[in-house]
């Protein structure tokens, strides 16, 4: 079955915001749940009610293909991944009235019993551009004109298997790294220079398959952490103190750090190996076997009901 998407922009005058009397677009959308990954807008001023028919359509535009990815939003420009000619595709729209500004085929489209094409939304950084494709091709493009800086193949370069319904995850940009989840043996979460693509660091004791989730960023107990599902669910922390500061400073860090990487060895190696690797399906199990207690004894209760003689009014 082939889905056909359009790509609508919604304009109103309660969606755009006032800079020095002039009327400009709303705030950028940079990446996948917006600038911090929360998923929350801190635009104001915005409608309280739509009109009765609806708010007007700006523009729309057709051809770009299949794919279950949103937008990624900045300054005058707009890009989304989609697919042509059995090709995975990033395409890049003009905020003001939707015309293709430029495009880029970056590999191989995929297709399954779920659909077509790719499932990511592309990482605006700086003048750089982020994308990577259902078949596992990671690309860095400059916003300008799609000149290609760097590419490569996550799961080919770091032994991963594409995952049943595709590779479902929009590219972390985090510092000076670029962050994504191949699922190889020793790389179930890799760190990537976002200038050069060259391997900054993988979670060695981290083995799960990709999962269908993008990772996020944020301060655990000062920690710098990322933090990203695998398939089997399992959340993944990765302490990356270490590799955020130069060479110098790293022998700064080196005494606190050292129990952090202890630790952090620790939890992987018991996600791996131990109790909590089976959880899913001991929580299954424990499911199925409550479901079959409570079918039991509801139904002894009933025959106890029924078996016993009722006195007609």
């Amino acid at each position: 079955m082939k889905h056909r998407r359009r790509l609508q922009l919604i304009l109103m005058a309660a969606l755009t915001t006032s800079v020095a009397g002039q009327t400009g677009p709303s705030g950028d959308w940079p990446q996948w749940h917006g600038p911090d990954r929360t998923n929350v807008s801190k635009e104001a001023g915005l409608a309280g009610q739509w009109p009765a028919s609806g708010p007007p359509v700006a523009w729309s535009v057709g051809g770009v293909g299949a794919g279950y990815g949103t937008v990624a939003i900045k300054d005058d420009r707009i890009f989304v991944q989609g697919s042509a000619g059995g090709r995975s595709v990033v395409y890049t729209l003009s905020r003001a009235d939707g015309k293709g500004l430029w495009s880029k085929a970056l590999g191989s489209a995929g297709s399954n019993d779920r659909g077509s094409g790719p499932r990511s939304t592309p990482t605006v950084d700086g003048d750089r551009v982020y994308i990577l494709t259902e078949n596992g091709d990671l690309a860095c493009l400059k916003v300008q004109d799609g000149t290609s800086v760097w590419q490569r193949n996550i799961l080919k370069d770091f032994g991963g298997r594409n995952i049943e319904w595709q590779i479902s995850e929009s590219p972390l940009v985090d510092g000076n790294n670029v962050i994504v989840t191949p699922g190889g043996r020793g790389a179930g979460m890799v760190a990537l220079d976002k200038q050069t693509g060259a391997t900054v660091w993988t979670s060695k004791d981290l083995n799960d398959e990709a999962g269908y989730a993008s990772a996020v960023v944020g301060d655990v107990q000062g920690v710098r952490t990322v933090m990203g599902g695998g398939v089997l669910g399992v959340i993944a922390l990765l302490a990356i103190a270490l590799a955020s500061v130069g060479s110098s400073a790293m022998n700064d860090y080196s005494g606190s750090l050292a129990l952090q990487t202890i630790g952090v060895k620790l939890v992987y190696r018991v996600t791996r190996r131990g109790f909590w690797r089976w959880m899913p399906a001991i929580g299954a199990v424990a499911v199925a076997g409550y479901a079959y207690y409570d079918t039991v004894q509801v139904g002894q209760t009933a025959l106890e009901f029924f078996s016993k003689d009722v006195d007609a009014p």
